[in-house]
């Protein structure tokens, strides 16, 4: 903006009357207002952008370095400094270490190419790419990024997203494409189902174990019982609350099965064990389902 007076430190001039210093004051008082409402809000109450009691700052112009300054102990420094003739913004620390944070007017692709987080044991790093529109991202200490390729992976057959020359794939870390958004092929749809049914199901000792949405559980599994014997079977995994109800039955469909299969949870273990007896002479096969949450 245009100022109403050029700035001056030679007025008043020594033989100015006593009388005119009012005058003065109140130019140098609206010469330093006209100037500092440049870059803060709410400087003075001729302000038209902002209530006399709103501040803060409008905007910081930094005049371009030729070179990086002296370094202070214990004070950091964000300067602007010409890099083939174009002002970048810099910052500097106590160690002399430079870091270039803009350029072209862009966030520095080549000086903020690493941004890392350690939590533990698990490393976070965003490596920019030099259009600085994209970026990689490698979870639990992951060395296939890298390049311009965005990948979110991590290892321990954990989920990845890779996108590449516009096809964007699913799959674990081990390379098995699960998902792709290029044409599918009968082979690919083989091996994702059997992918999935590999895990929908897992068996363990104990028998089978499904968690359902609010908690719900069904154990479920087979045991061969000796004539007139009873079996325990300890669950793979506990039920977290308790087991409310249990249900067998003989694998078998003879008829000449007369005498019942039973099946309780045993009493003080009740979350942990199931009984299963055979009322018959002969070793029978007897399925199970216990019910909890």
């Amino acid at each position: 903006m245009a100022y109403t007076n050029a700035w001056s430190e030679s007025l008043p001039l020594g033989s100015e009357n006593a009388s005119t210093t009012d005058n003065y004051l109140r130019q140098w008082r609206k010469d330093l207002g006209e100037r500092l409402e440049g870059m803060f809000y709410g400087f003075n109450s001729d302000s038209n952008t902002s209530p006399e009691n709103d501040t803060g700052i409008k905007n910081l112009k930094m005049y371009k370095q030729t070179s990086d300054p002296t370094k202070i102990t214990d004070f950091g420094h964000f300067y602007v400094k010409l890099v083939g003739g174009i002002p970048e913004l810099f910052y500097q620390d106590d160690a002399n270490t430079t870091l270039q944070i803009t350029t072209g007017g862009k966030l520095s692709g080549a000086n903020m190419s690493a941004i890392s987080a350690n939590s533990g044991t698990t490393n976070t790093v965003a490596t920019f790419t030099s259009s600085d529109t994209q970026a990689t991202i490698a979870l639990a200490d992951d060395s296939t990024s890298g390049g311009s390729v965005p990948i979110l992976t991590r290892v321990a057959n954990a989920l990845f997203i890779n996108q590449s020359s516009g096809d964007t794939t699913i799959g674990n870390a081990t390379g098995d494409v699960l998902l792709s958004s290029a044409a599918g092929s009968a082979d690919r749809s083989v091996a994702d189902k059997a992918y999935v049914d590999a895990i929908a199901d897992p068996a363990y000792s104990g028998g089978q174990s499904h968690v359902f949405d609010g908690g719900l559980i069904i154990k479920m599994g087979e045991e061969s019982v000796a004539g007139n014997a009873t079996d325990e079977i300890t669950y793979g995994d506990a039920f977290p609350t308790a087991a409310i109800a249990a249900i067998c039955s003989y694998k078998s469909t003879n008829a000449g099965l007369t005498e019942a299969a039973v099946c309780t949870p045993k009493s003080g273990s009740e979350d942990t064990v199931l009984q299963v007896t055979n009322g018959m002479n002969a070793t029978q096969t007897i399925s199970w389902i216990v019910i909890g949450h």
